[in-house]
This record gives structure tokens, sequence and C-alpha cells, in this order.
């Protein structure tokens, strides 16, 4: 039916913000620290999927619009909440929406504001898009049920095929504890599981410092 990836953050979303470019920051003590965004860890993933690892993939992509959409990303807030969510993006939904309203009345008053109008419109419609779409794959808790994947069980889209190139990359090898040697994995697996160093412990400590 499809792929599921689940970027897992334990954030206290207290300490982060978004600023109007969707950018994300974190609260120090003493400053705020730009961060990746865990959307976009999520949407890397997918993207190396049909640029290096699965084969064919991206060749498929191009032919049908649909199958680009066989991936879909979420990222779980383990320690999150749909009010701290909203506390992250409806802000911006609002100002997007009051800016698109004053747009709407600056070409009602002037005709020859037409061009300017559609270049504002067509920005905000972009910020609105990707603060929406971010939103709509952000999960807590009470939010788990909501995961499904991407494509109906009766489209074919997700063909044999591509379900075994799926299987076979993500699949670990065969290993017996008993061996006494770690596992081998194909030079495709092993960036798959690599885990990156991130600033997260001292995230973790500074919120154990910003507690009561």
């Amino acid at each position: 039916m499809g792929v599921i990836i689940i970027e897992v953050k334990d954030w206290d979303l207290d300490l982060y913000s978004i600023d109007k470019n969707n950018k994300w920051s974190v609260s120090l003590p003493s400053r705020s620290q730009e961060v990746k965004s865990p959307f976009q860890q999520a949407y890397r993933y997918k993207k190396n999927f049909f640029e290096i690892h699965v084969n064919g993939l991206l060749e498929k992509s191009l032919k049908n619009e649909k199958f680009f959409k066989l991936i879909r990303p979420y990222v779980y807030f383990h320690n999150g909440s749909k009010h701290a969510l909203d506390r992250l993006y409806q802000p911006h939904l609002d100002r997007l929406h009051d800016q698109a309203r004053e747009n709407e009345k600056r070409l009602k008053a002037d005709s020859g504001y037409f061009d300017s109008y559609e270049k504002t419109r067509e920005w905000i419609e972009r910020g609105k898009f990707k603060f929406e779409r971010d939103l709509s794959l952000s999960l807590h808790r009470d939010k788990l049920k909501k995961i499904a994947f991407p494509i109906a069980a009766k489209d074919t889209l997700f063909e044999e095929s591509v379900y075994n190139e799926f299987k076979r990359l993500l699949n670990p090898p065969y290993h017996y504890a008993i061996e006494g040697k770690p596992p081998s994995y194909s030079d495709k697996q092993a960036k798959l599981i690599k885990s990156e160093a991130t600033l997260a412990p001292r995230f973790a400590a500074l919120q154990d410092q910003a507690k009561p």
C-alpha cells in the first residue's frame, strides 16, 4: 500500500519556535539557536528513497505524478499536544489569513494593483501550504490513529516489484549473536541506519534546567 516514515522527537515544544519562513529555533538560557526542522529530516528520508536507495523508483515517479505520494512522512512529537502544535503554527496561519484579506482590499481599491496582487497572493499561498502541510503531518499521542497509508489498497501503483525492492533494502541481513561479530550491512542499508550527532543531549539538559 505504500511506505510511512515517522521521525520521532521527544522535544519539549515550549522551548521551540517557528519563524515566518518555517524555520525552527530552540530557546537556550542566553540566546535562541536555529535547529534543523524535523520535517526537513523526514522529507530528506523520502527524497533519499527516490534519488538514491530504491532502484527504479525515481523513474516511476517521473512517469506518474501519484507515484511520489507512495511515501508519506510524519513527525511524532512524543511530548507534544494539540495545544503545543497550535501555538507554533496558528499564529502564522492567522497572519497569512490577515495578509490575504489585506491584499484583497488593496486590489478592490486599486485595479492597477493586479500584478502585485498576484505575486503577493502566490507568496501567501506558498506559505500557507507549507505551514498547513507540516501541521497535518504532525503527530502527538492523541493523534496516532491519524497515521494512514497515502494511497488506497485498490491502487496498483505500489506493485510487487516496488514492494520487493523496499523489502530487500530495509530488511536487515540474517545475523546470530553466537557468531561473535557485528552484522554486515550493505552500503545502502548503512546509510539508512546511520545516526547523526545532534544537539539533543544538550537540549535535554537545558530543558531540565528550565523546569521549575
